[in-house]
């Protein structure tokens, strides 16, 4: 894939770069928003308008395997910015906010606000858009491990493709040095018969490894060692994948805690 970085001003800035390339429109799979990485947080998601879509997944699982949780909430419940002017009607573009904003404190807080009868919501951090919100809140270690992670998500994004299957019935594992000792990887030698059901086309890797309860790394180098022995053809992730019903469960990555 291609990928373009905008530095433009908020809302406004989204809106002028598609008014003036609405031709692209259709060929953008995606859109990430990033903001307030540099708060003392972990990086939650915001996920896309419609939550089946692909890159919610991707994202929460590149969040947990780079610091051991993730946490994914609705479509512009967190940051309200310029993933709804790429996501908004018309555009259909599935776009995510990634931040470090403590969403579950702010819940906590505007649930009191509702019990006390207040109209108030509680901010993002208490320095928000005031005199104190200065560089000297930033960390800029919590900065660069997002861009850590979306390097991870970026990776995951590339590397996912659709395997179809060459071969008929099973598989002499043992052959084509595919067998997988039970003794050292038990839970991967259980699921390889599954597996081989799962490459007619219709899943990508990522979903293959959501449907066996596995690591998509672990499951990625198992099937392209089965590409890499002709048994199988790599066919490219294709745009319309988010608008078919993929649905992509939370329970896969609980487990992968």
């Amino acid at each position: 894939y291609n990928y373009t970085f905008l530095f433009v001003p908020e809302t406004i800035g989204s809106i002028t770069y598609l008014s003036q390339n609405e031709h692209l429109i259709s060929k953008i799979r995606y859109a990430i928003f990033v903001e307030m990485v540099g708060l003392e947080n972990p990086l939650v998601l915001q996920k896309s308008y419609k939550e089946d879509s692909a890159i919610n997944a991707y994202a929460l699982y590149a969040i947990q395997k780079r610091q051991g949780e993730s946490r994914g909430y609705p479509f512009l419940s967190v940051a309200s910015n310029d993933e709804k002017i790429f996501d908004g009607p018309g555009v259909g573009i599935p776009a995510i906010s990634i931040t470090r904003i403590d969403q579950e404190r702010r819940l906590q807080k505007n649930q009191e606000y509702r019990v006390q009868g207040k109209h108030a919501s509680e901010m993002p951090y208490p320095e928000y858009h005031s005199h104190l919100d200065n560089l000297k809140l930033v960390n800029y270690q919590n900065v660069n491990a997002t861009v850590d992670c979306l390097y991870d998500l970026v990776n995951v994004l590339e590397k996912d493709f659709i395997p179809v299957r060459k071969f008929k019935g099973p598989v002499f594992l043992s052959k084509y040095d595919l067998w997988i000792d039970w003794r050292i990887d038990a839970a991967a030698n259980e699921k390889m018969t599954q597996l081989m059901y799962s490459m007619e086309g219709e899943m990508t890797v990522f979903q293959i490894a959501e449907k066996l309860n596995l690591d998509f790394g672990k499951i990625l180098d198992i099937i392209n060692k089965f590409h890499d022995q002709g048994l199988i053809e790599k066919k490219r992730v294709s745009i319309e994948i988010d608008v078919k019903q993929r649905r992509f469960s939370r329970s896969y990555i609980k487990n992968l805690q």
